[in-house]
């Protein structure tokens, strides 16, 4: 079974959001990082979910829900100074 995770990475005071999808203990990045606030970085993850016909849209809701979430409180990102994971999950 494979899962789909968000990856930040957060440089100065911008963070980075890619998505990767995990199979078993590898993982494949889906979208490069897409930088707040330079980018509209939840319009183009959306933008990137939409062209994976294979991703259901309950997966596209979870994932854009986990990115607003990060977008909403980005002091508590922008505090860390290493790449991490975010597995959705964790952001219910």
């Amino acid at each position: 079974m494979s899962s789909l995770n968000l990856k930040l990475i957060v440089i100065n005071n911008y963070i980075g959001i890619s998505i990767d999808k995990e199979y078993g203990n590898r993982s494949c990045p889906l979208t490069p990082y897409y930088f707040w606030p330079i980018s509209n970085t939840w319009e183009q993850i959306k933008i990137k979910l939409n062209s994976k016909p294979w991703i259901t849209a309950e997966e596209r809701i979870r994932i854009l829900n986990a990115v607003s979430k990060i977008l909403e409180q980005p002091s508590e990102y922008l505090a860390r100074t290493r790449l991490c994971n975010i597995r959705e999950k964790e952001l219910e």
